[in-house]
């Protein structure tokens, strides 16, 4: 009777074994907590959330099963019109639903692959912490990570605000003019971005791999409303031309600094918006 019993256990573990583990699965889902569907990954595959843009800033997710060994590659699935932004992986049965980097599950550690970066830049502030990577993304803050994966989930943030730089999504809509740069900021409930520190200047050039970009400002009055606090005014272009209206940040030797343009000429951009992240 304890031989059939003991037989009868190991058929059951080896049938949930076959079965492989069990993942949610959805396809380009705008919020990957509302995915209902499921389905048994064959060998060698766990569970994975895979965060996609497009084109025109719309942020979908994608559920499903993946190669364990391909986890950590996150731009395998490039291209001009949706790019892979960032993903998580894990080997329990549903631990899949959710925004990546906020699973609880116990994450998974990939066979080693070969990734070519440039030299990571951290850099403290008494707020924050943000680190910098020349790749798809740039992580967030390190306050209110739950808070933020909602309110910000590609992870471009820093100290409350939100910021999605153009030239990461494609080649579409990576250099535009300042109107329609503007436009488009606008029409995702954004504005093209104020500065208020030399650490956020720092942090969106490293955010734009030190290529020049459109700042959110005519005159001294920023888009968005905030106070005009800070500058870094290139007193030999300043308003040198009725014809340069419009303002971008560029490089120059060690320097950061902003220069006076014609709103016609086309530039990468970043859009800015407030988080409202609650404590």
């Amino acid at each position: 009777m304890q031989h059939r019993i003991a037989s009868a256990c190991l058929l059951v573990i080896l049938l949930a074994k076959a079965d492989g583990l069990r993942c949610y699965s959805c396809n380009l889902i705008g919020d990957p907590l509302k995915c209902q569907t499921t389905e048994i990954c064959g060998d060698h595959k766990i569970c994975v959330v895979t965060e996609t843009i497009d084109s025109a800033f719309n942020l979908t997710y994608r559920l499903g099963c993946e190669n364990e060994q391909d986890c950590s590659d996150i731009a395998r699935r490039s291209s001009d019109v949706r790019r892979s932004l960032t993903e998580q992986c894990c080997r329990e049965d549903l631990c899949n639903r959710g925004y990546p980097r906020s699973l609880t599950a116990r994450p998974t550690t990939p066979s080693p692959t070969t990734v070519t970066t440039r030299p990571t830049h951290v850099i403290t502030t008494p707020s924050t912490d943000y680190t910098t990577r020349h790749q798809h993304h740039v992580p967030t803050s390190s306050l209110h990570l739950s808070s933020i994966a909602d309110k910000c989930p590609h992870g471009h943030s820093l100290d409350g605000y939100c910021y999605v730089g153009s030239m990461q999504y494609g080649h579409q809509w990576s250099k535009v003019n300042r109107h329609k740069a503007d436009t488009y900021c606008r029409n995702h409930n954004m504005t093209l971005p104020s500065i208020h520190s030399l650490d956020e200047e720092m942090f969106l050039t490293r955010l734009m791999e030190g290529n020049p970009f459109w700042l959110g400002i005519k005159d001294i009055h920023w888009d968005d409303g905030t106070n005009f606090n800070f500058n870094r005014w290139d007193s030999r272009n300043y308003h040198s031309s009725t014809n340069r209206n419009c303002v971008v940040v560029v490089i120059s030797g060690e320097d950061h600094i902003w220069r006076t343009e014609s709103c016609d000429q086309h530039h990468y951009f970043v859009c800015k918006r407030k988080m409202h992240v609650a404590s």
